[in-house]
C-alpha cells in the first residue's frame, strides 16, 4: 500500500500544486521515518522512496530547505545504496542533491565515492 501511494505521489509531485508547498516539511519527515524503517530486502520499496524524495527536493527545495541532519541522513542512505540494485533512483535523488546545491561534508566523500565507482563499474548506465 504505502510503495502504491508513494508511485502516486511521486507522479502528483512535479505537477508543483500549491499545497505541497506547505506540507513539504511533513512529507520530507515521513519519508525520513520511511528510510529509517525500511529494510534493504525490499529494492521496489526503496526504489519508490528515492524517488519520491527526488521529486520533492527537485520540486519545492525552494519552499523548504533540508536541515542538516536531513541532508546527512539521506546522503548516508544514498551512500549504502549506491553499490546496491537500488543505484539508478539512488543516483536520480543524488542529482536532485546537486541540482539544489546543497552542501555538507558527507556530500563530497559520496561524490568522491561516485568517481570511483564511474571508473571502476562494470555496469555500461554506471558509467
Amino acid at each position: 500500500m504505502i510503495v502504491s501511494t508513494l508511485h502516486v505521489l511521486g507522479s502528483i509531485i512535479p505537477l508543483g500544486l500549491p499545497s505541497f508547498k506547505g506540507l513539504m516539511k511533513k512529507f520530507l519527515n515521513k519519508l525520513f521515518k520511511l528510510f529509517e524503517t525500511s529494510g534493504a530486502s525490499d529494492l521496489d520499496f526503496i526504489n519508490s522512496l528515492f524517488k519520491c524524495t527526488a521529486e520533492l527536493i527537485k520540486t519545492y527545495a525552494t519552499f523548504q530547505d533540508l536541515s542538516q541532519p536531513q541532508l546527512k541522513t539521506l546522503t548516508t542512505i544514498l551512500k549504502q545504496n549506491i553499490n546496491s540494485s537500488a543505484q539508478g533512483p539512488a543516483f536520480h535523488c543524488l542529482r536532485a542533491l546537486v541540482y539544489r546545491k546543497f552542501l555538507c561534508a558527507e556530500l563530497y566523500d559520496l561524490i568522491e565515492t561516485v568517481q570511483d565507482l564511474m571508473i571502476t563499474s562494470i555496469t555500461r548506465s554506471t558509467r
